[in-house]
């Protein structure tokens, strides 16, 4: 998510999305996650540990 900076790198946050199949095999974005991508404080989770969270259940 740009919020005004130049190109996806140097944007400070982020979506994590997973490609779900429904029951009608049609194809559908799931949000798994949104937040901060590399925060500053260590005892903040970034987008990417949220996501691993949201799947598997736990922090990575």
């Amino acid at each position: 998510m740009p919020l005004g900076a130049q190109g996806a790198s140097a944007a400070p946050f982020g979506f994590v999305f997973r490609l779900v199949r429904n029951p009608d095999e049609s194809l559908t974005w799931s949000l798994i996650a949104f937040g901060e991508r590399h925060p500053l404080n260590p005892q903040t989770h970034s987008v990417y540990k949220r996501a691993h969270k949201r799947l598997h259940g736990r922090y990575p």
